[in-house]
């Protein structure tokens, strides 16, 4: 699944590069949302979620499978995880992920289009932009985190920070037989890179580790029960982040990817 201002095209070499390690017989979908690039920006992530598991379902080879696997980069991780914590019919066996925000942004480089810049950096929590704009409902602000847990309409659901807990979500990570996230450490899109290993900053603006939190010690989405069950796999590279699915990303896929899918 491609991430932000991409489409579906964006992951072709990635589709090679399965084909050419596991076989021309791997079914693979690349997945698309939408019209891809604009639907990328302008959508509701819960739109985007619905659409990428009707896309699986209505798919005869994928739902029949017993399971499936996903490689994600970027924002197309928060999609695919929505998926699996929602809906995971069929269910994912292996799930890999390339610098996906999953603790959310605060900050992002600009993404030329005037008007959503300046949203995302004054009013993101507002409901224009909660209600257009992708990146404002996974925009997690450290020094306005109660405004963030009562008005963004996405990202507190799906790492069940709210107070009323989905439980079901937990069930459906925990249910994973691989998770494996990908952080690049020279990553200057995702703000901050940790983000990709679910860490971020605290109201200090000092990034603090995942497991040292309450959610990961009370195991809010099953990342603790992941990692001692040794089925959470942290990775590092030194991909730039639109790097991913293009000729510079081979050598993350062959250590960070391929070991995992075979």
């Amino acid at each position: 699944m491609h991430g932000i201002s991409c489409g579906h095209t964006d992951m072709d070499l990635v589709v090679d590069w399965i084909h050419e390690y596991l076989g021309e017989d791997v079914y693979v979908k690349n997945m698309e949302i939408g019209d891809g690039y604009w639907n990328s920006i302008f959508d509701t992530m819960i739109d985007s979620v619905s659409e990428f598991a009707n896309n699986i379902q209505s798919d005869s080879i994928l739902s029949s499978a017993e399971k499936i696997n996903i490689i994600a980069h970027s924002q197309g991780g928060l999609i695919t995880r929505g998926y699996i914590e929602l809906f995971n019919d069929p269910p994912v066996s292996t799930y890999i992920t390339w610098s996906s925000p999953h603790a959310g942004v605060f900050g992002i480089p600009k993404l030329n289009i005037e008007w959503v810049d300046k949203l995302l950096q004054e009013t993101p929590y507002i409901a224009l932009a909660q209600k257009e704009v992708n990146p404002a409902q996974y925009w997690k602000d450290p020094l306005k985190y109660q405004d963030y847990l009562e008005n963004c309409v996405y990202l507190p659901y799906l790492n069940n920070e709210v107070a009323k807990k989905n439980p079901d979500y937990r069930k459906n990570i925990i249910s994973l037989d691989q998770f494996v996230m990908v952080k690049s450490l020279i990553d200057n899109t995702v703000v901050p890179k940790e983000s990709a290993w679910f860490d971020f900053y605290d109201e200090n603006m000092k990034v603090v580790s995942y497991n040292t939190t309450t959610a990961y010690k009370e195991d809010w989405i099953g990342i603790r029960t992941l990692a001692e069950s040794n089925r959470l796999f942290y990775r590092t590279t030194m991909c730039q982040h639109k790097y991913y699915p293009r000729k510079e990303g081979l050598d993350n896929f062959i250590k960070n990817t391929l070991p995992f899918l075979k």
